[in-house]
Parts: structure tokens; C-alpha cells; sequence
């Protein structure tokens, strides 16, 4: 998988919204470089850490501690199970086109996890 430069770093100090926000920006930057790539073995590579970062996130939200209202856990929860379908998709037929949505997907929250951070 070809190395993201720049990339910012976080601490497991930071708070949770910061290093959910460096994660899905990061994968997807590695995302959109596999694809432009063209590489199978980078295209897969990056679509599996995408997914390992998924299942993270559904492993919090099931958790009996979560303290999300369960509206909003439904809501990722259904994401992640969007996630789910489309990394198989992609490792079914590993085509970087097939990489847009999940990049869209990780960039979008990654900018509302920004505006969160910046809102306080």
C-alpha cells in the first residue's frame, strides 16, 4: 500500500472524535491512492483496512456500554453494513472505481467529525 505523506498524527489521548476523524481520513486517502493507482494488491489492501476500521466502529456501537442514542447507532450501524457490502464488492472484483463510494463515505464523516471538533 503506497505511504500517505504528511499524514497527521494523533495520540490514544486525543480525543475520540480527533482519532475517528485521522482514521477515516487517512484510509481514505490511501483509498483514493490505490485507486488511482490501479494496483489489485493496493486496491485490496486499502479496502481491507477501510474494513477493519468498520468493524471497530460496529464493535463500539454494539457494545452495552455504547453511550450513543440508539437512533444514531441505527444509523452507522446501517452504514457499516453499507461498508460490509461494498468491501466485498470490491474484494469480489477489485476495481478502484468500486473504492469511490467507500472514499466518498470515510471523507464525508471525516468532515463532520471536523466541524464537530471545530464547533467544541
Amino acid at each position: 500500500m503506497p505511504p500517505i505523506a504528511n499524514a497527521e498524527t494523533v495520540s490514544p489521548s486525543d480525543d475520540a472524535r480527533k482519532v475517528e476523524r485521522w482514521a477515516l481520513s487517512l484510509i481514505a486517502d490511501r483509498m483514493q491512492a490505490a485507486r488511482e493507482s490501479g494496483g489489485e494488491a493496493d486496491i485490496l489492501a486499502s479496502c481491507r483496512l477501510n474494513w477493519r476500521l468498520w468493524t471497530i466502529f460496529q464493535a463500539a456501537l454494539l457494545d452495552g456500554d455504547c453511550p450513543w442514542p440508539a437512533e444514531q447507532r441505527g444509523a452507522l450501524l446501517s452504514l457499516a453494513s453499507f461498508v460490509d457490502r461494498q468491501s466485498g464488492s470490491v474484494i469480489a472484483f477489485p476495481d478502484g472505481q468500486s473504492l469511490d463510494p467507500l472514499i466518498s463515505l470515510n471523507r464525508t464523516l471525516a468532515a463532520g467529525l471536523a466541524d464537530s471538533l471545530a464547533a467544541g
